[in-house]
């Protein structure tokens, strides 16, 4: 699977994920600060999915 269709199921996924958190929210009218960050949490997934299949055990380049 290329890393562009994994993108998009993640991306969709989170997308409906964080609007059923935020009417979650609203049903208990809990505030919360809500600051957007640099990646979207769709972007972050990814990049956490490709790297437990890329098969490294860390980011570091010295421990390969």
């Amino acid at each position: 699977m290329d890393t562009i269709a994994i993108f998009c199921a993640i991306d969709d996924f989170c997308k409906g994920f964080e609007s059923c958190g935020e009417q979650h929210l609203l049903e208990f009218s809990l505030k919360l600060r809500r600051r957007r960050g640099e990646l979207c949490l769709g972007e972050i997934m990814t990049i956490v999915v490709g790297f437990h299949l890329s098969g490294y055990q860390t980011f570091n380049s010295n421990s390969i």
